[in-house]
């Protein structure tokens, strides 16, 4: 069979840099390498709030389902590129509630759903992301963990203080009593990312180069819990 010269050329190349080349210093590549994908290993459920019918909280047309799905696909790509396996309980704008029928109430129903989505994936965290509503004042994320899971409330401090950076608050974190953190078995937080009731907050919200900031900021605060 022949081979060319530029074949034989480029084999006798690699060959001799294996060779030659120390291991210490490849190992030091391969750790390089590593590094660019801290979340490699991990696995992380996102929850976009509501969906379908439930359009969840509203103002002037705009609907929180959303925004939480369009940073959650964000936030997902970039979680993805920090090497993270990453599954959501909606891709889509569609309710859940069709998938089980566990209770009488279809909100009921769609909450089950999501945490059985979650269940089945055994992630090492979920985030779930909704946007709050209050007077037209108020402004800024807030994480909220469960007050039974130590992991939740480590992980909710370095979201929250990202996301403080963002938005230029000083809100804390806080315990929630919802139906996701309390029957979920993994650790997790649910993060109202802004106040959709404040005018400047809802328009930022919509706006796709800060919903890409607030990933960011989320996954940064990710990050860190896995890292620290």
């Amino acid at each position: 069979m022949f081979i060319s010269y530029r074949t034989m050329t480029t084999a006798l190349i690699i060959f001799f840099t294996l060779c030659i080349f120390p291991l210490s210093q490849l190992l030091k590549v391969q750790h390089v390498f590593a590094r660019l994908q801290p979340l490699s290993g991990k696995v992380i459920v996102i929850d976009p709030g509501h969906g379908g019918i439930d359009g969840g909280c509203n103002r002037g047309g705009i609907l929180e389902k959303n925004i939480n799905l369009s940073v959650a696909l964000t936030l997902r790509k970039k979680l993805e590129n920090a090497g993270a396996t990453v599954f959501m309980t909606r891709e889509t704008d569609t309710a859940l509630d069709h998938l089980n029928n566990k209770n009488p109430y279809r909100h009921k129903r769609d909450l089950i759903a999501r945490v059985d989505i979650i269940n089945q994936h055994k992630p090492d965290i979920f985030l779930s992301l909704h946007v709050n509503s209050g007077n037209s004042k108020s402004r800024g994320a807030i994480v909220f963990f469960s007050s039974k899971n130590p992991e939740s409330k480590k992980l909710a401090q370095p979201i929250q203080d990202y996301l403080n950076e963002l938005t230029g608050q000083v809100n804390t974190s806080l315990t929630g009593d919802f139906y996701i953190l309390r029957n979920a078995a993994s650790p997790g937080v649910l993060i109202e990312m802004g106040f959709i009731s404040n005018p400047q907050e809802a328009n930022l919200l919509q706006d796709k180069t800060y919903q890409s900031k607030l990933a960011d900021a989320i996954l940064s605060g990710v990050m860190y819990y896995f890292l620290n």
